[in-house]
Protein backbone atom coordinates (compact mmCIF):
# COMPACT_ATOMS: atom_id res chain seq x y z
CA UNK A 1 0.00 0.00 0.00
CA UNK A 2 1.56 2.82 -0.94
CA UNK A 3 1.98 5.86 1.78
CA UNK A 4 -0.02 8.72 -0.19
CA UNK A 5 -1.44 9.38 -3.73
CA UNK A 6 1.18 9.04 -6.61
CA UNK A 7 0.27 12.30 -9.13
CA UNK A 8 2.66 12.20 -12.58
CA UNK A 9 2.26 15.61 -12.91
CA UNK A 10 3.31 18.61 -11.17
CA UNK A 11 -0.45 20.48 -10.87
CA UNK A 12 -2.63 17.15 -9.57
CA UNK A 13 -5.26 19.79 -8.63
CA UNK A 14 -6.13 21.72 -11.76
CA UNK A 15 -9.37 21.89 -13.57
CA UNK A 16 -10.41 18.29 -13.76
CA UNK A 17 -9.62 16.37 -10.73
CA UNK A 18 -7.16 13.78 -11.48
CA UNK A 19 -9.46 10.86 -10.64
CA UNK A 20 -7.43 7.80 -11.83
CA UNK A 21 -4.95 8.41 -9.49
CA UNK A 22 -7.04 8.59 -6.58
CA UNK A 23 -8.28 5.82 -7.87
CA UNK A 24 -5.26 3.43 -8.10
CA UNK A 25 -4.71 4.46 -4.77
CA UNK A 26 -8.00 3.06 -3.65
CA UNK A 27 -7.24 -0.23 -5.58
CA UNK A 28 -3.58 -0.45 -4.25
CA UNK A 29 -5.12 -0.24 -0.39
CA UNK A 30 -7.69 -2.36 -1.27
CA UNK A 31 -4.98 -5.10 -2.63
CA UNK A 32 -3.01 -4.47 0.28
CA UNK A 33 -5.50 -5.14 2.50
CA UNK A 34 -6.88 -7.89 0.84
CA UNK A 35 -3.44 -9.78 0.96
CA UNK A 36 -3.20 -12.74 3.62
CA UNK A 37 -1.84 -11.45 7.22
CA UNK A 38 1.05 -12.88 8.75
CA UNK A 39 0.56 -15.36 11.29
CA UNK A 40 0.16 -13.56 14.83
CA UNK A 41 0.75 -10.16 13.49
CA UNK A 42 -2.16 -8.00 13.58
CA UNK A 43 -2.21 -5.70 10.39
CA UNK A 44 0.55 -6.96 8.70
CA UNK A 45 0.41 -8.87 4.93
CA UNK A 46 2.75 -12.08 4.64
CA UNK A 47 4.78 -10.82 1.86
CA UNK A 48 5.88 -14.79 1.50
CA UNK A 49 2.36 -15.32 0.08
CA UNK A 50 0.13 -14.93 -2.80
CA UNK A 51 -3.03 -13.09 -2.99
CA UNK A 52 -5.09 -16.16 -3.51
CA UNK A 53 -3.03 -18.11 -0.76
CA UNK A 54 -5.97 -19.96 1.11
CA UNK A 55 -6.71 -20.41 4.96
CA UNK A 56 -4.97 -17.21 6.09
CA UNK A 57 -7.19 -14.14 7.52
CA UNK A 58 -6.70 -10.98 4.99
CA UNK A 59 -4.89 -8.28 6.69
CA UNK A 60 -8.08 -5.91 7.07
CA UNK A 61 -9.69 -8.83 9.00
CA UNK A 62 -6.64 -8.74 11.67
CA UNK A 63 -6.72 -4.62 12.14
CA UNK A 64 -8.73 -4.04 15.67
CA UNK A 65 -12.42 -4.49 15.89
CA UNK A 66 -14.18 -1.65 17.00
CA UNK A 67 -15.46 -3.49 19.61
CA UNK A 68 -12.60 -3.81 20.93
CA UNK A 69 -11.68 -0.14 21.11
CA UNK A 70 -14.51 0.64 22.78
CA UNK A 71 -15.16 -1.63 25.56
CA UNK A 72 -17.76 -2.01 27.78
CA UNK A 73 -17.73 0.67 30.70
CA UNK A 74 -14.91 2.12 29.64
CA UNK A 75 -12.05 -0.42 30.36
CA UNK A 76 -8.48 -0.12 28.78
CA UNK A 77 -8.72 -2.08 25.62
CA UNK A 78 -6.00 -5.13 24.64
CA UNK A 79 -3.01 -3.78 23.58
CA UNK A 80 -2.65 -3.93 19.86
CA UNK A 81 -1.60 -7.44 18.59
CA UNK A 82 -4.08 -9.44 21.39
CA UNK A 83 -7.31 -10.36 20.51
CA UNK A 84 -10.76 -10.04 22.91
CA UNK A 85 -11.13 -8.10 26.13
CA UNK A 86 -14.63 -8.34 27.11
CA UNK A 87 -16.76 -9.93 24.48
CA UNK A 88 -19.80 -8.72 22.92
CA UNK A 89 -21.50 -12.17 23.11
CA UNK A 90 -20.77 -15.70 24.54
CA UNK A 91 -18.29 -18.01 22.66
CA UNK A 92 -17.07 -21.18 23.63
CA UNK A 93 -13.40 -20.92 24.28
CA UNK A 94 -11.38 -17.93 23.60
CA UNK A 95 -10.46 -15.83 20.82
CA UNK A 96 -7.83 -17.10 18.10
CA UNK A 97 -5.84 -14.97 15.96
CA UNK A 98 -7.41 -14.04 12.96
CA UNK A 99 -11.15 -14.96 14.37
CA UNK A 100 -13.88 -12.52 13.91
CA UNK A 101 -16.96 -11.59 15.71
CA UNK A 102 -19.77 -9.38 13.82
CA UNK A 103 -22.03 -8.51 17.21
CA UNK A 104 -21.59 -5.19 19.25
CA UNK A 105 -22.09 -4.27 23.06
CA UNK A 106 -25.39 -2.81 21.31
CA UNK A 107 -27.67 -5.81 20.77
CA UNK A 108 -28.86 -4.74 17.11
CA UNK A 109 -25.74 -2.51 16.24
CA UNK A 110 -24.47 -4.91 14.03
CA UNK A 111 -27.22 -5.15 11.94
CA UNK A 112 -27.63 -1.41 11.43
CA UNK A 113 -26.22 0.49 8.41
CA UNK A 114 -22.98 2.71 9.11
CA UNK A 115 -22.78 5.01 12.11
CA UNK A 116 -24.29 8.02 10.87
CA UNK A 117 -27.07 5.83 9.33
CA UNK A 118 -27.60 3.73 12.31
CA UNK A 119 -31.07 5.51 12.56
CA UNK A 120 -32.23 4.12 8.53
CA UNK A 121 -32.22 0.45 9.43
CA UNK A 122 -31.10 -2.49 8.46
CA UNK A 123 -30.68 -4.74 4.99
CA UNK A 124 -31.83 -7.47 3.84
CA UNK A 125 -29.83 -9.97 1.61
CA UNK A 126 -32.18 -12.05 -1.26
CA UNK A 127 -31.50 -15.52 1.00
CA UNK A 128 -33.49 -13.83 3.93
CA UNK A 129 -30.72 -12.82 6.24
CA UNK A 130 -29.86 -9.78 7.95
CA UNK A 131 -26.59 -8.24 6.90
CA UNK A 132 -23.81 -7.74 9.54
CA UNK A 133 -20.74 -5.27 9.66
CA UNK A 134 -18.07 -4.88 10.94
CA UNK A 135 -16.06 -2.16 11.54
CA UNK A 136 -11.16 -2.02 11.98
CA UNK A 137 -8.54 0.16 12.66
CA UNK A 138 -5.42 -0.42 12.45
CA UNK A 139 -2.24 0.42 14.98
CA UNK A 140 -1.63 3.79 13.96
CA UNK A 141 -5.39 4.86 14.58
CA UNK A 142 -5.96 2.63 17.39
CA UNK A 143 -2.47 3.71 19.01
CA UNK A 144 -3.38 7.37 18.95
CA UNK A 145 -7.04 6.54 20.14
CA UNK A 146 -5.23 4.24 23.16
CA UNK A 147 -3.16 6.53 24.34
CA UNK A 148 -5.10 9.62 24.40
CA UNK A 149 -8.15 7.45 26.02
CA UNK A 150 -10.12 8.92 23.57
CA UNK A 151 -12.47 5.36 24.43
CA UNK A 152 -13.68 7.51 27.53
CA UNK A 153 -15.70 10.24 25.68
CA UNK A 154 -14.69 12.83 29.15
CA UNK A 155 -11.37 12.73 27.59
CA UNK A 156 -12.18 14.29 24.18
CA UNK A 157 -11.96 18.41 24.18
CA UNK A 158 -11.30 20.95 21.85
CA UNK A 159 -7.49 20.59 21.49
CA UNK A 160 -7.89 16.72 20.36
CA UNK A 161 -4.88 15.92 18.34
CA UNK A 162 -6.03 14.81 14.84
CA UNK A 163 -4.49 11.49 14.15
CA UNK A 164 -1.16 11.07 12.16
CA UNK A 165 -0.57 10.01 8.47
CA UNK A 166 -0.56 6.32 8.09
CA UNK A 167 -3.60 5.64 9.86
CA UNK A 168 -6.48 3.30 8.36
CA UNK A 169 -9.94 2.86 8.97
CA UNK A 170 -12.27 -0.06 7.09
CA UNK A 171 -16.16 -0.74 7.33
CA UNK A 172 -17.32 -3.84 5.95
CA UNK A 173 -20.53 -5.39 4.78
CA UNK A 174 -20.75 -9.36 5.33
CA UNK A 175 -24.05 -11.69 4.03
CA UNK A 176 -25.08 -15.16 5.48
CA UNK A 177 -23.82 -17.90 3.08
CA UNK A 178 -27.03 -20.02 3.51
CA UNK A 179 -29.16 -19.97 0.59
CA UNK A 180 -26.57 -18.43 -1.77
CA UNK A 181 -26.34 -20.02 -5.19
CA UNK A 182 -22.85 -19.27 -6.45
CA UNK A 183 -21.06 -19.15 -3.06
CA UNK A 184 -17.49 -19.84 -5.13
CA UNK A 185 -17.41 -16.14 -5.99
CA UNK A 186 -17.70 -14.58 -3.08
CA UNK A 187 -14.36 -13.84 -0.27
CA UNK A 188 -15.71 -15.97 2.59
CA UNK A 189 -14.79 -16.73 6.07
CA UNK A 190 -15.93 -18.15 8.94
CA UNK A 191 -17.23 -15.63 12.08
CA UNK A 192 -18.92 -15.39 15.09
CA UNK A 193 -22.30 -14.53 14.56
CA UNK A 194 -25.01 -12.81 17.24
CA UNK A 195 -28.18 -14.85 18.36
CA UNK A 196 -30.12 -12.05 19.21
CA UNK A 197 -32.24 -14.84 20.97
CA UNK A 198 -29.93 -16.32 23.20
CA UNK A 199 -27.12 -13.52 23.29
CA UNK A 200 -24.35 -16.39 22.19
CA UNK A 201 -22.49 -16.26 19.47
CA UNK A 202 -22.49 -19.23 16.35
CA UNK A 203 -19.72 -19.63 14.11
CA UNK A 204 -21.50 -19.38 10.67
CA UNK A 205 -19.75 -18.93 6.89
CA UNK A 206 -20.33 -15.02 5.70
CA UNK A 207 -19.40 -13.38 2.14
CA UNK A 208 -17.82 -9.88 1.72
CA UNK A 209 -20.21 -7.70 0.10
CA UNK A 210 -18.62 -4.18 0.68
CA UNK A 211 -15.39 -2.43 2.26
CA UNK A 212 -15.54 0.88 2.74
CA UNK A 213 -11.50 1.82 2.97
CA UNK A 214 -10.36 5.40 4.50
CA UNK A 215 -6.45 5.88 4.49
CA UNK A 216 -5.03 9.76 6.24
CA UNK A 217 -1.99 10.56 3.79
CA UNK A 218 0.86 13.15 4.47
CA UNK A 219 -0.68 15.43 1.85
CA UNK A 220 -4.15 15.01 2.14
CA UNK A 221 -5.06 15.26 6.40
CA UNK A 222 -8.51 14.85 5.58
CA UNK A 223 -8.71 11.43 4.08
CA UNK A 224 -8.82 9.26 1.35
CA UNK A 225 -12.11 7.93 1.36
CA UNK A 226 -12.68 4.84 -0.68
CA UNK A 227 -15.30 2.42 -1.37
CA UNK A 228 -15.99 -1.39 -2.72
CA UNK A 229 -18.63 -4.14 -3.34
CA UNK A 230 -19.08 -7.51 -4.98
CA UNK A 231 -20.28 -7.05 -8.39
CA UNK A 232 -23.14 -9.34 -8.24
CA UNK A 233 -24.60 -7.17 -5.34
CA UNK A 234 -27.16 -5.14 -7.83
CA UNK A 235 -28.28 -4.86 -11.17
CA UNK A 236 -25.18 -3.36 -13.02
CA UNK A 237 -22.94 -3.74 -16.61
CA UNK A 238 -20.59 -6.17 -14.78
CA UNK A 239 -23.14 -8.86 -12.80
CA UNK A 240 -22.26 -12.81 -13.58
CA UNK A 241 -24.94 -14.53 -11.44
CA UNK A 242 -27.57 -13.76 -9.52
CA UNK A 243 -27.89 -10.89 -7.55
CA UNK A 244 -27.46 -10.44 -3.62
CA UNK A 245 -29.85 -7.94 -2.80
CA UNK A 246 -31.96 -7.74 -6.09
CA UNK A 247 -34.54 -10.62 -7.11
CA UNK A 248 -34.22 -9.17 -11.29
CA UNK A 249 -38.15 -8.57 -11.01
CA UNK A 250 -37.43 -5.20 -12.13
CA UNK A 251 -39.47 -4.31 -9.03
CA UNK A 252 -37.93 -0.44 -7.83
CA UNK A 253 -36.15 -0.71 -4.84
CA UNK A 254 -38.34 1.42 -2.16
CA UNK A 255 -37.94 5.25 -1.21
CA UNK A 256 -37.43 4.66 1.86
CA UNK A 257 -36.40 1.17 4.38
CA UNK A 258 -39.03 -0.94 4.45
CA UNK A 259 -36.99 -2.05 8.28
CA UNK A 260 -37.33 1.18 10.06
CA UNK A 261 -35.26 0.28 13.16
CA UNK A 262 -32.80 1.64 14.75
CA UNK A 263 -30.93 1.93 18.63
CA UNK A 264 -34.10 2.83 20.44
CA UNK A 265 -36.61 0.55 18.26
CA UNK A 266 -34.97 -2.63 17.32
CA UNK A 267 -35.11 -4.88 14.16
CA UNK A 268 -37.32 -7.56 13.96
CA UNK A 269 -35.81 -10.97 15.33
CA UNK A 270 -37.25 -12.31 12.02
CA UNK A 271 -36.14 -10.02 8.95
CA UNK A 272 -39.20 -8.77 6.67
CA UNK A 273 -39.01 -10.30 3.05
CA UNK A 274 -35.99 -8.86 1.16
CA UNK A 275 -36.66 -5.77 -1.46
CA UNK A 276 -34.76 -4.35 -4.23
CA UNK A 277 -31.88 -2.46 -3.96
CA UNK A 278 -29.67 -1.21 -7.17
CA UNK A 279 -27.15 1.67 -7.66
CA UNK A 280 -28.92 5.19 -7.94
CA UNK A 281 -26.37 6.61 -10.30
CA UNK A 282 -23.86 4.48 -12.34
CA UNK A 283 -19.98 4.30 -11.04
CA UNK A 284 -17.80 6.84 -13.70
CA UNK A 285 -17.51 5.25 -16.55
CA UNK A 286 -20.04 3.06 -16.99
CA UNK A 287 -23.78 3.33 -18.73
CA UNK A 288 -25.46 5.64 -18.88
CA UNK A 289 -22.24 7.71 -17.32
CA UNK A 290 -20.16 8.56 -19.85
CA UNK A 291 -16.71 10.34 -19.48
CA UNK A 292 -13.21 10.32 -20.97
CA UNK A 293 -11.23 7.56 -19.83
CA UNK A 294 -8.58 9.42 -18.11
CA UNK A 295 -11.96 10.27 -15.73
CA UNK A 296 -12.74 6.64 -15.94
CA UNK A 297 -13.19 4.64 -12.43
CA UNK A 298 -14.93 1.56 -14.71
CA UNK A 299 -11.64 1.80 -16.88
CA UNK A 300 -9.83 1.36 -13.80
CA UNK A 301 -11.36 -1.48 -12.60
CA UNK A 302 -10.91 -2.99 -15.62
CA UNK A 303 -7.67 -3.34 -15.60
CA UNK A 304 -7.59 -4.16 -12.01
CA UNK A 305 -9.80 -7.02 -12.32
CA UNK A 306 -8.37 -8.41 -15.69
CA UNK A 307 -5.02 -8.59 -13.91
CA UNK A 308 -6.55 -10.67 -10.80
CA UNK A 309 -8.25 -12.64 -12.83
CA UNK A 310 -5.02 -13.54 -14.75
CA UNK A 311 -2.53 -13.39 -12.20
CA UNK A 312 -4.72 -14.61 -9.33
CA UNK A 313 -7.04 -17.19 -10.72
CA UNK A 314 -7.83 -19.06 -7.46
CA UNK A 315 -9.20 -15.65 -5.56
CA UNK A 316 -12.32 -14.04 -5.57
CA UNK A 317 -11.07 -10.48 -5.58
CA UNK A 318 -11.17 -10.00 -9.45
CA UNK A 319 -14.99 -9.88 -8.09
CA UNK A 320 -14.85 -6.53 -6.38
CA UNK A 321 -15.02 -3.08 -7.80
CA UNK A 322 -14.32 -0.06 -6.86
CA UNK A 323 -17.70 2.20 -6.73
CA UNK A 324 -16.10 5.17 -5.94
CA UNK A 325 -13.36 7.52 -4.13
CA UNK A 326 -13.57 11.03 -2.88
CA UNK A 327 -10.93 13.48 -1.54
CA UNK A 328 -10.88 17.40 -1.00
CA UNK A 329 -9.64 19.11 -3.49
CA UNK A 330 -7.69 21.52 -1.32
CA UNK A 331 -5.23 19.22 0.42
CA UNK A 332 -3.10 21.68 1.89
CA UNK A 333 -6.07 23.44 3.88
CA UNK A 334 -7.38 20.66 6.32
CA UNK A 335 -9.03 23.96 7.71
CA UNK A 336 -11.60 22.91 4.68
CA UNK A 337 -13.93 20.53 6.01
CA UNK A 338 -16.03 18.10 4.06
CA UNK A 339 -18.82 20.10 2.38
CA UNK A 340 -19.87 19.36 -1.17
CA UNK A 341 -18.24 22.76 -2.32
CA UNK A 342 -14.29 21.17 -1.55
CA UNK A 343 -14.69 17.63 -2.33
CA UNK A 344 -14.52 15.80 -5.66
CA UNK A 345 -17.08 14.00 -6.55
CA UNK A 346 -18.54 17.49 -5.31
CA UNK A 347 -20.62 20.66 -6.81
CA UNK A 348 -16.87 20.71 -8.51
CA UNK A 349 -17.58 18.21 -10.48
CA UNK A 350 -19.67 20.49 -12.93
CA UNK A 351 -16.13 22.26 -13.84
CA UNK A 352 -14.56 18.89 -14.30
CA UNK A 353 -16.40 15.89 -15.84
CA UNK A 354 -19.61 17.66 -16.35
CA UNK A 355 -17.88 20.01 -18.44
CA UNK A 356 -15.77 17.30 -20.10
CA UNK A 357 -18.66 15.35 -21.35
CA UNK A 358 -21.07 18.30 -22.18
CA UNK A 359 -23.92 17.75 -20.05
CA UNK A 360 -24.46 17.91 -16.46
CA UNK A 361 -26.15 14.01 -16.42
CA UNK A 362 -22.45 12.82 -16.33
CA UNK A 363 -22.05 14.44 -13.09
CA UNK A 364 -24.71 12.00 -11.27
CA UNK A 365 -22.18 9.41 -10.37
CA UNK A 366 -21.96 7.18 -7.37
CA UNK A 367 -21.33 8.57 -4.11
CA UNK A 368 -22.05 6.10 -1.82
CA UNK A 369 -21.98 2.42 -0.99
CA UNK A 370 -25.34 0.26 -1.83
CA UNK A 371 -24.79 -1.92 1.25
CA UNK A 372 -23.68 0.29 4.00
CA UNK A 373 -25.67 3.22 2.32
CA UNK A 374 -28.37 1.45 0.65
CA UNK A 375 -30.89 4.55 1.05
CA UNK A 376 -28.24 7.57 1.33
CA UNK A 377 -27.55 7.09 -2.61
CA UNK A 378 -29.40 10.27 -3.96
CA UNK A 379 -26.56 12.90 -3.45
CA UNK A 380 -22.61 13.45 -2.44
CA UNK A 381 -24.79 15.71 0.01
CA UNK A 382 -24.70 12.10 2.10
CA UNK A 383 -21.83 10.82 1.04
CA UNK A 384 -18.79 9.90 2.75
CA UNK A 385 -17.21 13.34 3.91
CA UNK A 386 -19.97 15.53 4.43
CA UNK A 387 -21.76 12.61 6.69
CA UNK A 388 -18.42 12.61 8.59
CA UNK A 389 -18.04 15.98 9.02
CA UNK A 390 -20.26 16.09 12.06
CA UNK A 391 -17.39 14.54 13.51
CA UNK A 392 -14.83 17.04 12.26
CA UNK A 393 -13.64 18.06 15.82
CA UNK A 394 -12.72 14.34 16.13
CA UNK A 395 -11.10 14.37 12.58
CA UNK A 396 -14.02 13.00 10.68
CA UNK A 397 -13.69 9.54 12.62
CA UNK A 398 -17.18 9.28 13.85
CA UNK A 399 -16.84 6.26 16.21
CA UNK A 400 -15.44 9.39 18.73
CA UNK A 401 -19.05 10.64 18.74
CA UNK A 402 -20.93 7.40 18.98
CA UNK A 403 -18.94 4.78 20.79
CA UNK A 404 -16.71 6.43 23.75
CA UNK A 405 -17.79 5.19 27.40
CA UNK A 406 -19.75 8.03 28.96
CA UNK A 407 -20.62 7.84 32.38
CA UNK A 408 -22.07 11.15 33.27
CA UNK A 409 -23.76 12.74 29.75
CA UNK A 410 -23.12 16.26 31.44
CA UNK A 411 -19.65 15.72 31.17
CA UNK A 412 -19.79 15.58 28.26
CA UNK A 413 -17.79 18.58 26.11
CA UNK A 414 -20.45 21.07 24.72
CA UNK A 415 -19.40 20.57 21.12
CA UNK A 416 -19.69 16.66 21.38
CA UNK A 417 -22.98 16.75 22.71
CA UNK A 418 -24.22 19.01 19.97
CA UNK A 419 -23.12 16.85 17.37
CA UNK A 420 -24.25 13.93 18.60
CA UNK A 421 -27.98 15.74 18.47
CA UNK A 422 -27.59 17.28 15.14
CA UNK A 423 -26.42 13.69 13.87
CA UNK A 424 -29.58 12.19 15.38
CA UNK A 425 -32.05 15.16 13.97
CA UNK A 426 -30.57 15.21 10.67
CA UNK A 427 -30.70 11.20 10.22
CA UNK A 428 -34.47 10.78 11.71
CA UNK A 429 -35.11 13.33 8.79
CA UNK A 430 -36.10 12.78 5.20
CA UNK A 431 -32.52 10.64 4.55
CA UNK A 432 -33.47 10.88 0.86
CA UNK A 433 -33.21 14.38 0.62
Amino acid sequence: MFSDVCFLKPDPFGEVPPTVFFDDFAWRSFLALAWPAQRGQRGRPDSSLRLDAPDRPAVFETLKAEWEVFQKDGRDPQSWNDYGGTLPCEIPGNLAFGDMILASFAKFDSILQANFAAFSGALVSQNGKYVRYSSGFNQTLFQHIADGKFFIAKNLHDSFTPFPAASIRVKASWIEMEGIEKPERFHTRQAWLLDRATGRCEQKQVGLVGLHIVAKTPSIPQWVWATFEHVDNVPGPHTSGPLTFNKGDDKPMPDTNPIACDTTNPCPATPVAPYNVVRVHPIIGDPPADARPEFSTADTNKQYRDMLARDYPDSHWHNYQLVMTQWPVHPNRPDLDGSIEDTFPGLNVITGICRAAGTDSACLTASANSTIETFLQDTVATGCMACHLIAKQYDYVSSLLTRPYVEDPSALPGDHADALNRMRSMFNADSRR
